[in-house]
């Protein structure tokens, strides 16, 4: 295998690992500004 075909899978591994980072960061952060949403009420 020459070094730009592993550099082209390991390149492709880590854009699949990110897409998942992604959706995990969006998810967290609809978390938070639910729950930041959910204090305000309780407070008001």
């Amino acid at each position: 295998m020459s070094k730009s075909m592993q550099d082209f899978k390991g390149m492709s591994f880590l854009k699949k690992r990110h897409k998942k980072l992604d959706k995990l960061n969006y998810e967290l952060e609809t978390i938070q500004g639910i729950l930041i949403l959910g204090g305000a009420l309780i407070e008001l």
